[in-house]
């Protein structure tokens, strides 16, 4: 029996999403998929490329030591942004050259609606400031921090590290000029690597779920897979318009919900990414039989979605055109596909002692221990 086409192309977003060799290759090898899951038109492809930010663009006019230095601040902005949170002022910059603090502080602030402080027209006053007068302006700040854990991990961790990372990046051999429009590009560079963060997380997620349904078959009790079904539970799938025609019903991800990036935020990156890839996988799911379309490379060790239920499909489409193994790797490969199965047997048997126990009265905790005290 063979599985579906749309069943298919929603298996292979997740597939080729968790294959990914670098977040580049994951966003736009997405971006092709999507167009062909959700029938969107062709001309969606180039456009939603043209959006998505790549890091091979966004880091091409940065040479080597230029990229550290970027990497370098970025941490360091968090540091700032972690002190910022606790003390009462207006912004927090270190200096790596002069080695001071350059906080700015409200020209005037006046209680006002609920709050402590408002700013007079956004009037910001700055003064350049060493470490020790830092410290004592954390101190002091009592409104922001509440315990002596916090005013220990500014003193001992974060404002040490901030100050190791001014040196790391004043030991660049980059001009102070080059610095500064490294400084101001960081700015821009956030939101590009959130994003590929945001990738990264979703690609390593996705991996060791695949990897679990391929040797369990079984999703009922897969935590990643409940959490892909509660946010496709909470997901818009559809919506209603009026036309000329009447009024009709929408498919809620169209052209525009990937590429309206005027708000761009980690809802955006919710949006763009943990949605669709919760309803592909959820969708694809709800057919028990796809658990077993579903494959792993026995070659390359990557997922792919087998066309027919056949026993012996052990290799993806590319390795399959491949020579086969030698002696040795058939060898080690039939020693792995044993051992695959004796431990798929053992996760099949314990889950069924769960399901008897459960049965008989015990709480789940209670079952998945004397289920473990069984082995």
């Amino acid at each position: 029996m063979a599985i579906s086409e749309k069943q298919r192309l929603y298996g292979q977003v997740l597939v080729d999403f968790s294959n990914a060799t670098s977040t580049d290759e994951a966003g736009l090898k997405y971006v092709e998929n999507i167009q062909k899951a959700f029938d969107l038109p062709y001309a969606f492809i180039n456009k939603a490329k043209n959006i998505f930010p790549t890091l091979k663009d966004a880091l091409s006019s940065l040479s080597e030591a230029e990229i550290k230095c970027l990497n370098l601040i970025s941490e360091k902005k968090m540091c700032e942004f972690h002190i910022d949170c606790y003390i009462r002022v207006a912004s927090l910059e270190y200096d790596v050259y002069s080695k001071f603090f350059r906080v700015g502080s409200y020209k005037e602030a006046t209680p006002k609606d609920g709050y402590s402080f408002s700013p007079d027209k956004d009037v910001i006053i700055y003064n350049d400031i060493s470490v020790d007068e830092l410290k004592k302006i954390i101190s002091s700040s009592f409104f922001y921090i509440n315990s002596g854990e916090e005013k220990k991990e500014l003193f001992d961790s974060t404002v040490p590290r901030l100050i190791d990372l001014g040196e790391k990046i004043s030991s660049i051999k980059i001009s102070k000029k080059r610095y500064k429009e490294i400084l101001k590009f960081e700015d821009t560079y956030e939101d590009i690597r959130l994003e590929h963060e945001r990738i990264i997380m979703i690609r390593d997620d996705l991996q060791s779920f695949l990897d679990e349904i391929t040797v369990t078959q079984d999703i009922a009790e897969n935590k990643s897979f409940k959490e892909m079904l509660s946010r496709y539970n909470e997901a818009r799938k559809s919506y209603t318009k009026i036309t000329d025609q009447g009024i009709i019903n929408e498919f809620a991800f169209d052209e525009a919900y990937f590429t309206d990036r005027n708000d761009f935020s980690v809802h955006t990156l919710n949006k763009i990414y943990n949605v669709p890839i919760s309803f592909c996988a959820v969708t694809f799911f709800k057919k028990k039989e796809n658990t077993h379309y579903l494959q792993k490379c026995a070659m390359c060790g990557k997922f792919f979605i087998a066309k027919r239920l056949i026993k012996s499909q052990k290799f993806c489409s590319v390795c399959s055109k491949k020579n086969k193994f030698s002696k040795e790797e058939r060898t080690a490969y039939m020693r792995g596909y044993r051992m695959r199965n004796t431990r798929l047997e053992s996760i099949q048997k314990r889950n069924a002692q769960i399901k008897r126990l459960m049965d008989a009265g015990y709480s789940r905790t209670e079952a998945e221990y004397w289920a473990s005290s069984d082995e």
